[in-house]
């Protein structure tokens, strides 16, 4: 029996061993398995904010820029970036949607984007021509000098020279790129007898350097010539001078002393302008002489007129003149028919639809641009009888469309199209929701129809002489004089040859007159930039800076309002937002509205009671408190409610004088 139960001690023993060995080796098993699982959760946590890191290098590379998902090649790992103002949020994300997920968030404020707008034209500038003809006082450039009434037989251009690194512009010469939208006030004297004009100019930094100017003056040529095919006592004039406007003509490449070249081209093309023409010209020849010019005929608008303007044909011919010293000087033709309304190569640009001033056998309206070369049409296109020279300050608009790529198929196949809006508007008459649409050169300007609409083409060769441009005003004078006053200059270049869309919400927001603060979130498209102006001065916008691009956040503070109601707007990328505010009242009828008689404090005791659905009006600048019960001799028992007339005004929500004390004991709006 002994021996048999020793045996029984030593299987008992044994299978306890074994069990314990079991219950240690499950032991080592789960905290292994739990050190590998969290070295994995470690790991997963790791390479998420590795790729959140990724995200922001990305957005700090392409300027946040590029927006969305941007995965790995490998599926499984993934980062998005979103953008809200110059924040960037950036996630990291591993093995998304199932249970080995795993997030970082990063965030990162984008600094260095700057404003891409070009105000600096009256302090960053290149000014050429003859001795005061174009003053600056770094806020007002006066086209024709300063000294009045102006300086005659004068011409000159002014250009930008500054850098912009949205614009890619060096010492003023700019990337054209997608085109350019411009803005600028303009005021001719209240004379009807000022010339002769000016123009917005642009001209291709790839052929031309920002010292030159066109122009002529008979102050440098003064003697008289003879127009072709004329007969009888009135047939000499002088040389050409302010109809030129500074744009046409050899100017200060003529040679002369302080002349910056001697070709005598003047501003070479490609080039193109907006004039903006006080003095009719007539048709007459040849082209360096005065009334060459073919202008529009516009006698109801004393003679002002605004067109585009180009070039016009080259002749290889020249003109021999004879300068203020008596030499001879010879200078090409061509610079000279820059300004002549009725010339201009088809076969560079053009419309086939505006050939209306020549019809020949071998072309016709419906002809190729190369068959109708002999065939020229207007140079002036779009040109629109319109008065300037009654004083008042005009907004100018300029937007043009470039295509970076030919046209396809059709008439035009090979070209490149380019699309010019030109918008003129007497300043006074704009709201003030147009007149900041109209100066927001970030986005297109569509509130006022525009005075000249023109899509014109060019081919290949001008178009890559385009792709750097010199931009500025030129002008001109002869025996009459000028003082154009131009203010508020402002030029961008887009960025993007997206369609920008903008949408805001809310769209509006309703205050009391006690004023308050808010948000309006914007929504853009990627890429493109956006401003904020505030239109009243009792909204103030507290974001910083108040432009931006892609989608944002403004926000803004609403003033106190002590008069009557108000309405308030703000414009964000081209988009309304309404603020509606209510009026000031001098006094506030509070109703009680507790489902139980409540009692005024006064004199110490509440001696005064208000029933249910009573009312008690209280002064804007006056205090009360109200108790629910009271003991004996009047003393003011309860959890008592006092209310000032400005606590009144900011519960006043629906701007009628009106409030409550709610069953919960809080001050509504009634």
């Amino acid at each position: 029996m002994r021996l048999k139960n020793k045996k029984g001690s030593i299987l008992i023993t044994l299978i306890v061993a074994i069990l314990i060995t079991a219950v240690l080796g499950l032991g080592i098993y789960t905290l292994y398995s739990s050190s590998s699982y969290s070295e994995l959760l470690s790991n997963r946590n790791d390479n998420a904010y590795q790729l959140a890191k990724a995200g922001i290098r990305f957005a700090v590379n392409t300027n946040g820029d590029i927006l969305g998902n941007f995965q790995m090649p490998d599926s499984n790992h993934i980062f998005n970036l979103a953008r809200n103002g110059n924040v960037i949020t950036s996630t990291g994300i591993i093995n998304a949607g199932t249970f080995l997920e795993a997030r970082r968030v990063l965030q990162y404020t984008l600094s260095g984007v700057t404003d891409p707008r070009i105000p600096t034209l009256p302090t960053q500038n290149q000014t050429v021509g003859t001795a005061g003809s174009i003053a600056d006082n770094g806020t007002t450039i006066t086209l024709g000098g300063s000294t009045s009434p102006g300086v005659s037989q004068s011409y000159g251009a002014i250009w930008y020279n500054g850098n912009n690194a949205n614009a890619n512009c060096n010492s003023g010469a700019c990337s054209f790129g997608y085109g350019l939208r411009a803005y600028f006030e303009f005021q001719f004297p209240n004379n009807v007898n000022s010339g002769d004009g000016f123009t917005f100019a642009i001209m291709s930094a790839l052929n031309n350097t920002n010292n030159r100017v066109g122009g002529f003056s008979k102050t440098q040529y003064p003697g008289t010539y003879t127009w072709n095919n004329c007969t009888g006592p009135n047939c000499s004039t002088s040389v050409a001078g302010g109809e030129l406007q500074g744009y046409a003509g050899p100017g200060n490449t003529d040679g002369s002393t302080n002349s910056v070249a001697s070709d005598g081209l003047g501003l070479k093309p490609p080039k193109m302008a907006i004039q903006f023409d006080t003095v009719t010209n007539g048709n007459n020849t040849p082209y360096y002489l005065a009334q060459t010019r073919d202008d529009p005929a516009c006698s109801a608008t004393s003679g002002d007129y605004v067109a585009l303007q180009f070039w016009g044909d080259t002749p290889s011919t020249t003109v021999i003149l004879k300068n203020s010293a008596g030499a001879n000087v010879t200078l090409p033709l061509s610079s000279f028919d820059d300004n002549t309304h009725g010339l201009y190569q088809t076969s560079t640009y053009g419309s086939l639809s505006t050939i209306t001033s020549c019809v020949s056998a071998t072309a016709t309206v419906t002809t190729t641009p190369a068959a109708a070369m002999t065939c020229p049409p207007v140079n002036g296109l779009g040109a629109v009888c319109y008065l300037m020279e009654d004083g008042n300050t005009r907004s100018g608009r300029i937007e043009i469309t470039r295509s970076t790529s030919p046209v396809n198929s059709g008439t035009y196949a090979g070209y490149y199209q380019y699309l010019i809006n030109v918008w003129v508007e007497q300043k006074s008459t704009l709201t003030a929701l147009q007149l900041s649409h109209i100066q927001d050169v970030l986005v297109p300007y569509t509130d006022t129809s525009t005075k000249i609409s023109q899509t014109v083409y060019f081919n290949q060769s001008d178009h890559n002489n385009l792709a750097n441009i010199f931009w500025g005003f030129t002008q001109g004078t002869g025996d009459l004089v000028q003082q154009v006053a131009i203010t508020n200059t402002d030029v961008f270049f887009p960025n993007t040859s997206s369609t920008c869309t903008y949408s805001i919400s809310p769209a509006s927001a309703t205050y009391p007159a006690a004023g308050g603060s808010g948000s309006v979130t914007l929504t853009a498209t990627s890429g493109c930039y956006w401003a904020v102006q505030s239109l009243a001065n009792w909204i103030t916008i507290t974001s910083s800076p108040l432009y931006g691009i892609g989608s944002g956040t403004i926000n803004y503070s609403v003033a106190n309002n002590t008069g009557s109601a108000q309405t308030g707007y703000v414009n964000i990328a081209g988009q309304t937002f309404t603020v509606n505010q209510c009026a000031f009242f001098p006094n506030y009828t509070i109703t009680n509205s507790t489902g139980a008689t409540i009692y005024r404090q006064s004199g110490g005791n509440c001696s005064n009671s208000i029933f249910n659905n009573g009312t008690y009006t209280l002064s804007s600048s006056g205090t009360v408190t109200f108790y629910p019960t009271r003991g004996s001799g009047n003393s003011c028992q309860g959890t008592s409610i006092t209310i000032t007339g400005a606590q009144a005004l900011a519960a006043d929500t629906n701007c009628d004088g009106n409030v409550q004390i709610n069953s919960s004991w809080n001050l509504v709006d009634k």
